[in-house]
């Protein structure tokens, strides 16, 4: 059973991910118009979908990923994973998605 403490510390995370998922989409919407870098439309809807989806399965976490011992850390893992790639794949330091990479740091600490 949780403690109120992590209730509002996952709480908190859900917020951050999904503030953070809105900002990314946002800036690949204007990034283009204000001359940032760009990626290929096909490309950075399936990028943007399958984020967002990771997002909500991450949130809501209908096979409670987080009860568990072990597969806590191979999802954490899993997550620092998805992240660097995520920045790497898209311009790298320029990339929209820097502030949703730091959601696992944060959920590591």
């Amino acid at each position: 059973m949780p403690t109120r403490y992590e209730k509002e510390a996952y709480q908190f995370l859900a917020v951050y991910r999904f503030l953070s998922y809105a900002l990314a989409v946002m800036f690949t919407q204007v990034g283009p118009l204000l001359g940032g870098p760009t990626m290929p439309p096909l490309q950075l809807y399936i990028t943007l979908g399958t984020l967002g989806v990771y997002s909500i399965l991450r949130v809501f976490s209908p096979l409670r990923w987080r009860e568990r011992g072990t597969m806590t850390y191979l999802i954490l893992i899993g997550d620092f994973l998805l992240c660097i790639l995520l920045v790497i794949y898209t311009n790298g330091l320029s990339s929209s998605f820097l502030l949703y990479s730091l959601t696992p740091i944060m959920t590591a600490a």
